[in-house]
């Protein structure tokens, strides 16, 4: 029985006791009136006692946040604060894959290799127009370009010419009347789509110092090349990579011969 209980029945207790006394006409003043004064003074003791009780246990409240805070705004502070951090994180790790992504592929396209579309009929039957080609890059880093590869070079600003490699550095090459002859000597080659049938330039000697090449596209009566002085001799630093392989159509995927 806990401490209200006990108010509470002490609290009949006397009730019941004064209702006793109050019915009896004829008792004594001089020898109860001690007694029931003694009565009065328990019950207003314990009826105030019992009030402040329960005053205290209704209206105390239990905690107290200090400073009055308000749990909703510090939980939608706390909430925002959490929201603004996870944004920031994947705004930085946006940027940063971004980033990473933008290195990687400069110094793979610088490096390595890349892809390229083909606009023009000049290497038919071996490439044809609208193709998409891979670059190689790395092959010649260490390697220098060999007779009947597949070469990228700059025509001007944004625009290259794909044609094959024929003459090397040092050779004389010379046409005559649809026949290749590198120091003096026919060559043995069946890429060209048709018989030669303008030598251009060619039609006299073309002597290739050190680094420099003899190129023509396979296409051989429908191509600006090494014939036309437009184009003349290509360096070996203007070569930026090797045709390897084709990308597009999805028909003719596979390795350049």
């Amino acid at each position: 029985m806990d401490k209200r209980e006990e108010i509470e029945d002490s609290i009949e207790f006397v009730k019941d006791m004064k209702r006793y006394y109050q019915d009896k006409n004829n008792y004594n003043i001089n020898e109860f009136g001690e007694n029931n004064q003694s009565l009065i003074n328990l019950n207003n003791m314990i009826e105030k006692d019992t009030k402040e009780s329960v005053q205290l246990e209704t209206e105390q409240p239990c905690c107290k946040l200090e400073d009055d805070i308000d749990i909703d705004t510090l939980y939608n502070v706390n909430n925002n604060h959490s929201s603004f951090q996870s944004v920031y994180k994947e705004v930085f790790k946006f940027i940063l894959i971004a980033l990473v992504s933008f290195v990687f592929a400069n110094l793979f396209t610088s490096y390595v290799g890349q892809y390229t579309r083909v606009n023009g009929e000049s290497m038919e039957n071996t490439i044809e127009n609208k193709d998409y080609l891979f670059i190689d890059k790395l092959t010649y880093l260490n390697d220098d370009p060999a007779r009947f590869d597949i070469v990228v070079f700059p025509k001007s600003k944004g625009v290259y010419y794909i044609k094959r490699i024929i003459g090397l550095p040092g050779e004389t090459v010379q046409i005559i009347r649809g026949i290749i002859y590198i120091n003096g000597d026919p060559i043995k080659e069946n890429y060209g789509k048709e018989v030669i049938k303008e030598s251009g330039d060619a039609s006299k000697p073309i002597v290739l110092q050190k680094g420099e090449y003899f190129v023509l596209g396979d296409n051989r009566n429908d191509s600006m090349d090494s014939r036309d002085s437009a184009v003349g001799k290509i360096a070996r630093e203007r070569i930026i990579g090797k045709a390897i392989f084709r990308l597009w159509p999805f028909n003719k995927i596979g390795g350049i011969r």
